[in-house]
């Protein structure tokens, strides 16, 4: 299985304007985001992702959070060993600026944040398997949530499904997954291998 590499925070626009269902949905086709959560659910931050890294390996990701109810963020998330030159992050600028403008947003806030240096991403992979031990800082509360997150397409097969989900569970970063994921986790694998078991 490939390991998921951690994504540290590279550039975060804050957009300010409310957005109804439809002007979500251009602002997500405008940047190629797939849809995520419910504008009715006061509890959904996380509105779309995208992984854009050259590779499609997921080291690169863009992505659309929920602040307020008039506020959101875009924010382009990159792993320690991408190398995401300034050009890069103009021209991410200026794509986000263009679409929120298009769909009555404002940028308010622009935040480039500096990449970690190679030290401390040495140090980063070295210290990997304690911190992934140590808390669960995934985007997934839930199993929807996670198929997307550990690379399982939409057109996979409740087996496919069963089989990834399963090896990544040997992974030391579900450790700390939290108890409900775990429960659903464990319930989705026990209910396919007891199907699969009884269709032969």
């Amino acid at each position: 299985m490939t390991r998921l590499k951690p994504l540290r925070p590279r550039l975060r626009m804050i957009m300010s304007g409310e957005l109804d269902r439809t002007r979500l949905d251009r602002l997500r086709e405008a940047l190629g985001l797939a849809r995520k959560g419910r504008l009715t659910d006061r509890e959904d931050e996380h509105f779309g992702y995208r992984d854009v890294s050259e590779n499609q390996d997921r080291s690169l990701s863009l992505d659309l959070w929920r602040v307020s109810d008039a506020e959101w963020s875009l924010r382009i998330s990159a792993a320690a060993d991408v190398d995401l030159s300034d050009a890069e992050i103009t021209r991410w600028q200026s794509v986000i600026a263009a679409a929120a403008d298009a769909n009555g947003l404002e940028i308010s806030s622009v935040k480039v944040f500096p990449p970690p240096s190679r030290d401390n991403y040495e140090t980063m992979w070295r210290n990997e398997n304690w911190l992934r031990t140590a808390h669960w800082d995934l985007p997934a509360r839930t199993l929807d949530e996670l198929w997307w997150v550990i690379g399982i397409e939409p057109s996979a097969s409740e087996v496919e499904r069963r089989d990834k989900l399963a090896a990544f569970m040997t992974n030391p970063v579900w450790q700390p997954a939290p108890a409900e994921l775990r429960q659903e986790a464990e319930a989705f694998v026990r209910r396919v291998t007891e199907s699969e078991g009884g269709e032969q």
